[in-house]
C-alpha cells in the first residue's frame, strides 16, 4: 500500500469534526504509524521463540506468544476432545438457527437446500490459525461459490415471478 492510501485509511476513523482540533497530533501519529508499516514492524514488541519452535532464536510477537499460551491452557482443560466438539456444535447450530429464524421472520424466500452451508474450519486446530485451513480448503471455496450461484439464480427466478414464498401473505396483527 502506498503512502497516500495509507494516509486515507489511517485518517478514516478521525473523520468526525470533533477531531479537527487534534489535526497536528493525528499527523504525528500517522507519521509514526507509516514508519512502522513501511519498515515492516508489524510486531514491535518481540522476544525469541524459545524451545519447542522450529527456530528457537526467531523473534516472535509477545502478543502472539501470549495468545498461544492462553490457547494451550484452555485446551489442557479439555481431557476429552469430543466434549469440546459438542460445545462447538451447539454454538454453531444455535447461531445458524437464530439467523435462519430471523430471515424466515422477515419473509425471505429460501434459495433451496443446497444454498445452506454449514462447515467447520480447522475443526481441531487453534482458532488463530484456522484461516490457513480456510485458504487451503478448495472444496469449501467451491461450495461457497455454489451457494452464491444458487442465490443469484433464485433472485433471477423471483424477479421473473417463478419463485415465491410457499405460504400466502396474511395480515400481521402486530406489524413492526
Amino acid at each position: 500500500m502506498g503512502r497516500g492510501e495509507f494516509a486515507l485509511r489511517f485518517r478514516a476513523p478521525f473523520a468526525d469534526p470533533a477531531f479537527e482540533t487534534e489535526g497536528a497530533a493525528i499527523s504525528r501519529l500517522e507519521e509514526i504509524a507509516w514508519k512502522a508499516y513501511s519498515e515492516g514492524r508489524k510486531a514491535p514488541v518481540t522476544r525469541i521463540a524459545g524451545p519447542g519452535y522450529a527456530d528457537p532464536e526467531y523473534e516472535l510477537s509477545v502478543e502472539w506468544i501470549e495468545a498461544k499460551e492462553r490457547i494451550a491452557r484452555a485446551q489442557a482443560q479439555w481431557s476429552d476432545p469430543h466434549t469440546a466438539s459438542r460445545v462447538l456444535v451447539a454454538g454453531i447450530e444455535s447461531a445458524q438457527h437464530a439467523l435462519s429464524d430471523w430471515l424466515d421472520w422477515m419473509d425471505l424466500v429460501k434459495a433451496g437446500a443446497q444454498a445452506r452451508l454449514e462447515r467447520y474450519i480447522g475443526y481441531y486446530e487453534p482458532y488463530a490459525t484456522s484461516h490457513e485451513s480456510l485458504d487451503h480448503d478448495e472444496a469449501l471455496q467451491v461450495e461457497a461459490r455454489n451457494v452464491g450461484r444458487l442465490v443469484a439464480h433464485a433472485v433471477g427466478e423471483m424477479r421473473a415471478g417463478r419463485l415465491q414464498a410457499s405460504q400466502p401473505r396474511l395480515p400481521r396483527p402486530r406489524p413492526k
